[in-house]
């Protein structure tokens, strides 16, 4: 996208600073310049380029001014379909990008979507973008350093081009590098070469050192036979400890057998209810609630169409004006129409009446004849031009006339002034000494505003090094000196800290934020929960059985099993207090079925209840490890912010700077000491230029003394004046010496022509004035008029024409006006026949008040439609609700049938029998599953059948026994383990020196230390490959389009000392040649550095050409690039430039004034723009 504004809002040192790169519409060219001194804020804009379009860093330095949180830059940009759009980047984390209309700035921003951050980005990151559309001084001179030293590659000149990179040809040179240190033919000293040679040797030694066969095949069959023994023994262990945990399941799995037995025999003791359904009890409910919802509504309907009946009656509307409704309609649309007809009628006839009497006025100044008269003797357009044209001709010859003789009187004034005297001439030699002087002086130049300018720029450096120093908060430049800086990379590491741990400590802080908004939240729920009446939690129903289950286990021992009271006194005391034990299990029992009954009842409420209440548990202990945690951030913060503060005491520095202050701080240092160096400068430079300008003085008063002039200032600039005007007066007098003598020979001349001219408009104004005399008796005049008096006549004359034309159109006006004053008048008769009463003399308020009529009986019937259509649905919804009432009475029979029972009542009791049913069928759902989670693979009836013939002490015994047997197992096996080891010894000790295993040992070494150096190897090896392959495939593709364009960009930098760049095949690379116009190449290697940077320059240009064209606009940014190219080559390079912005647009940064003047000597101030920061 092309930037046509770039607002700084709150950026760096700019506020609301405004760059507007197109300021006048349809401004040409799209190279623009941004001039600006050193700290004007070039780098500051370039910067906000890259944040707009790709966002803020974590961490910025442009947050010096303003709040960090603060920041933000602004773009009108235009999208490739034309359109505008304005883009605001913030510095948040959320939510940065913004777009606005640029053509109402006031308008509300909204979040841009993703097309448009697209096309910002372009499918490049910020570092793409920085080194494919980013060129300064420093990158341009390194591209082409890497052309020379690539020797002119052009796969690699072409892919740095494009992408931005340089140094390709040195990075394959080093990958070839590091895989030559790991293998290279023919070598010895290579780690793979090297490698492969002991192997080699060391497995020829191990050949030599093999022992005899029959020794060895002994002492293994002894070592087999120890193996299989052991074997052998650990298969019985295993096979008994199979057994023994086999006997430990079926031990486990009794008492939860003896538990699903209890639960199928109680289920069979509910065999006899029905099989309902499970939403039985909800269905009823919802019968129940849908009758007495019904019922309520049928008696509301009833009412409801009661009372539009009433308001249907009470209707009185106007027929007769609603069967002349397209008339009245018609007529009151043309009531204003009508009405300013009929004003304009009467207004037009006034008009007539008063352009009469003008006209009459008119003509009796003229003559008492009648009008007709005085228009029949008024002469026609030809006539009046013909009248026109004497008068001009009459007047132009008196002009002449005077003119003529004017001239007469001049020529003779003239004679007389040049018989003044003129100065006598100087000498020659005296005459030289001056100009010799003034070229000398002209040779300084503007010494004057040169010395005023060093003045003012040392004045500024002195200014701006005390400002610098008192922003440092230091006295001198030498107490600045003293300063031992922080490198940055120390800095960003303790800003990195810093930042991370003010990023831990804002996380935190929200979340903090957020819980606590949770906890409120869940507490209110909790409130609004309970607010709704008792809510039962399913701890409360548990709490609320086990104390009943209590109670009737204290019942049976105490009137069961007729326990002695004195022995259950403090139970039961504990239980019932004061209150009788019956009394007090009666209590628990009602408790308990009352929990069951709410719980069922509203089991959503008071889950969501429960778990509410853990919530805020939960997040209140969240809360607290939150806070915790914060205070140890903070803790390590504030530690950080000591160490840095004693680290920057030791070295100087100011102890309260954050590191991100404290680079600004240190490179306002350095440019404090850089200002204070430049003023050192221009001092002994303004001295020098003060004894040049003396010694001139000197010189120019010399030689006007010669001359008899006295220097009148001793100034350079008022000797230069006085000298320049001595030396123009003396050639002035020189001059007229010489025109004295042809002014007086023209002159005669001159005088004997306007004599003859001056009878020849005597004779040609008498001619005219006698034509003229004809016309004046006619137009009611004197012979002896004056021309002037004539052309007045001609004007009266002309008036009563035009005034009796303005008679003529105001008629014609008239009768179309009253024409549809008629026609509205008979369309109101004939509505009025219609309605059978009588219009009213003025039509107009007639008209309004029947569409009045009108328009009241419209809205009377649209209310009375509407309450037809409320009536009706009101019917429909009646009769809904009564199929409603039948079917709800229908599903409450269906129930009462499905359960067999006849009473409501009943019905309950049948749901809570049910209930208990399938509570015991998911307990014994839940044992079964227990049963075969704990034996897997084995069912119910297999483990019934293992445990049929054993008891629990059976099993107890078998597991004793087992363990018994495994014990002695693993005696055994220690001594198997032992015969083991002593067979593997002596199959070892075979080779009693070690020389074999140590052989052995070392190849395993170094097959893996070959293995790996050959993988590093291969790697570099396809690395170089690949990016080799890269090169000659992009080289294939971008050769064509990027070398004709770089040609056109290279032959305009050079001036056409290189008329084109050639693609030549040297041995296995194509390198790029430069072709001068007699047909020589030229090699990369043999052009200078800065030919060799043009030539980088031209191909970037048309790399990035190239890609613009395929896949978007974006901006070329250039810093300084023609810093050390003179006045020729600049003005080339800028011509190149301007080529470039026909298809792309250009940001030329630079702080020399200079260029500007050399971009409009050669481009013209109508190709680029210049921008002032």
């Amino acid at each position: 996208m092309k930037i046509k504004k770039l607002i700084l809002d709150r950026y760096g040192v700019f506020t609301d600073r405004e760059i507007d790169f197109y300021p006048e519409q349809g401004s040409a060219g799209h190279l623009h310049l941004l001039y600006g001194p050193n700290e004007a804020g070039k780098s500051t804009t370039l910067n906000a380029l890259a944040d707009l379009r790709f966002g803020f860093p974590h961490s910025t330095s442009m947050d010096f001014i303003h709040n960090s949180q603060e920041l933000a830059v602004s773009a009108v940009m235009e999208r490739p379909d034309g359109t505008e759009v304005g883009v605001r980047r913030l510095k948040k984390r959320k939510g940065d990008l913004k777009i606005f209309d640029p053509n109402a700035p006031d308008a509300l921003e909204q979040d841009a979507d993703v097309e448009l951050v697209a096309l910002l980005e372009a499918g490049l990151s910020r570092q793409d973008f920085q080194q494919m559309y980013g060129i300064d001084h420093s990158r341009l001179q390194e591209g082409g350093r890497q052309l020379v030293n690539g020797e002119g590659d052009l796969g690699s000149a072409l892919f740095e081009a494009s992408a931005g990179t340089v140094g390709l040809k040195s990075i394959l040179a080093s990958l070839a590098g590091e895989a030559g240190k790991y293998f290279t033919p023919r070598a010895s000293t290579r780690e793979i070469n090297k490698s492969a040679k002991r192997l080699s040797e060391l497995a020829k030694e191990l050949k030599q050192r093999q022992v005899k066969p029959a020794v060895w095949a002994e002492k293994d069959k002894s070592f087999r036979d120890a193996k299989r023994h052991r074997e052998r023994l650990l298969e019985d262990m295993e096979n008994q400890r199979r057994e023994l945990a086999q006997a430990q399941k079926l031990r486990a799995a009794l008492p939860t057998l003896g538990k699903i037995d209890g639960f199928r025999r109680s289920l069979d003791e509910l065999a006899h209810l029905p099989d309902l359904s499970s939403d039985i009890r909800d269905r009823r409910l919802s019968a129940q609630q849908g009758i007495k919802r019904a019922t309520l509504d049928i008696s509301t309907l009833e009412e409801a169409i009661r009372i539009s009946d009433g308001e249907l009656a009470g209707f009185d509307i106007d027929h007769q004006v609603l069967e002349a409704q397209e008339s009245v309609e018609a007529l009151d649309r043309q009531r204003d129409r009508y009405s300013e007809a009929l004003e304009q009628w009467r207004a037009s006839r006034s008009a007539v009446e008063q352009k009469q009497q003008e006209l009459a006025i008119n003509a009796g100044r003229i003559s008492s004849t009648d009008v007709d008269e005085l228009i029949r003797r008024m002469p026609g357009e030809a006539d009046t031009v013909e009248i026109q044209g004497r008068l001009d001709a009459v007047e132009e010859a008196e002009r002449d006339l005077n003119l003529a003789e004017g001239e007469l009187s001049r020529l003779d004034d003239e004679e007389r002034e040049e018989m003044d005297s003129i100065a006598e001439p100087v000498s020659e030699e005296v005459k030289a000494a001056l100009e010799q002087a003034l070229r000398q002086v002209r040779g300084l130049g503007d010494v004057t505003e040169r010395v005023d300018s060093l003045d003012r720029a040392i004045r500024t450096d002195e200014s701006a090094v005390e400002q610098k120093l008192g922003d440092l908060g230091r006295d001198s430049v030498d107490d600045a000196r003293t300063v031992q800086p922080l490198m940055e990379a120390e800095i960003q590491e303790a800003e990195r800290q810093l930042g991370e741990l003010e990023t831990s400590e804002s996380r935190l802080k929200d979340r903090i934020e957020t819980i606590k908004h949770e906890i409120v939240d869940a507490a209110a729920e909790v409130a609004r929960l309970q607010a709704e009446g008792e809510t039962v939690t399913p701890a409360m129903l548990i709490e609320a059985r086990q104390t009943r289950d209590d109670g009737w286990d204290l019942v049976f021992r105490r009137y069961i099993e007729s326990v002695e009271p004195k022995v259950l006194v403090n139970a039961i005391h504990q239980y019932a207090g004061d209150s009788p034990l019956p009394v007090a299990f009666q209590n628990a029992i009602a408790r308990a079925d009352h929990y069951g009954d709410k719980l069922h009842e509203d089991v959503q409420r008071s889950t969501q209840l429960a778990q509410r209440q853990s919530e805020h548990g939960q997040k209140s202990e969240y809360l607290g490890s939150l806070n915790k945690e914060i205070a140890a951030v903070q803790e390590q913060r504030n530690a950080l912010l000591k160490r840095w503060s004693e680290s920057l005491g030791k070295r100087g520095l100011p102890e309260t700077l954050q590191p991100s202050a404290l680079f600004q701080w240190q490179r306002l240092r350095v440019v404090a000491l850089e200002l204070d160096g430049s003023k050192c400068s221009k001092e002994s430079e303004l001295e020098l230029l003060k004894r040049r300008r003396d010694n001139a003085v000197l010189q120019l008063a010399e030689s006007l003394t010669a001359l008899g002039e006295k220097l009148q200032l001793k100034t350079l600039e008022a000797a230069t004046l006085q000298a320049d005007a001595w030396l123009k007066a003396e050639t002035q007098s020189e001059g007229m010496r010489a025109e004295k003598e042809r002014n007086a020979r023209k002159r005669f001349k001159r005088r004997q022509d306007l004599t003859g001219h001056i009878e020849s408009l005597s004779t040609r104004r008498e001619v005219q004035l006698g034509a003229l005399n004809q016309w004046t008796v006619r137009l009611s005049l004197t012979e002896d008029v004056g021309l002037a008096t004539l052309r007045a006549r001609l004007d009266e004359f002309r008036d009563i024409n035009t005034t009796q034309e303005d008679i003529w159109s105001l008629e014609r006006q008239c009768h179309g006006f009253k024409a549809t004053v008629s026609e509205f008048c008979t369309k109101c008769d004939a509505l009025s026949d219609q309605l059978q009463e009588a219009a009213w003399e003025d039509r107009a308020p007639w008209v309004e008040r029947l569409a009045g009529r009108l328009k009241k009986a419209l809205e009377q019937c649209r209310e009375k439609r509407h309450i037809e259509t409320k009536q009706a649905d009101a019917k429909e919804r009646l009769d809904t609700e009564k199929r409603r009432l039948q079917d709800q009475s229908s599903e409450l029979e269906t129930l009462l049938c499905e359960a067999g029972v006849s009473t409501m009542g009943e019905l309950e009791g049948v749901e809570e029998g049910v209930q208990r049913l399938r509570h015991l069928k998911q307990q014994l759902q839940d044992a079964e599953e227990l049963l075969l989670q704990s034996n897997p693979g084995q069912q119910e009836e297999a483990l019934r059948s293992l445990a049929a013939n054993d008891d629990e002490s059976a099993l107890d015994t078998k597991i004793t026994e087992l363990d018994g047997h495994i014990g002695r197992l693993k005696s055994s096996m220690e001594a198997a383990d032992e015969r083991l080891m002593t067979a593997t010894r002596e199959l070892e000790a075979i080779d009693a020196s070690d020389q074999a295993a140590s052989i052995q040992e070392e190849m395993s070494a170094l097959r893996a230390k070959l293995v790996d150096a050959f993988g590093s190897w291969s790697r570099l090896q396809v690395a170089g490959a690949l990016l080799n392959q890269a090169l000659a495939s992009y080289r294939e593709k971008a050769q064509g389009p990027i070398v004709k364009a770089a040609s056109e960009f290279f032959s305009m930098m050079t001036g056409g000392r290189y008329q084109e760049l050639v693609p030549d095949e040297q041995g296995e690379h194509m390198v790029l040649l430069a072709k001068t116009p007699d047909g020589r190449l030229i090699n990369v290697s043999q052009m200078s550095e800065g030919t060799a940077d043009q030539l980088y320059l031209a191909l970037r240009l048309a790399a990035l050409k190239i890609r613009d064209g395929a896949s978007g606009f974006m901006p070329l940014v250039l810093d300084d690039v023609a810093m050390t190219s003179d006045d020729r080559r600049t003005a080339c390079l800028l011509k190149a430039l301007d080529r470039f912005g026909d298809s792309g647009q250009v940001l030329l940064y630079t702080h020399h004034r200079h260029l500007l003047d050399i971009a409009k000597d050669t481009l013209g101030s109508e190709r680029f723009q210049i921008h002032e920061l």
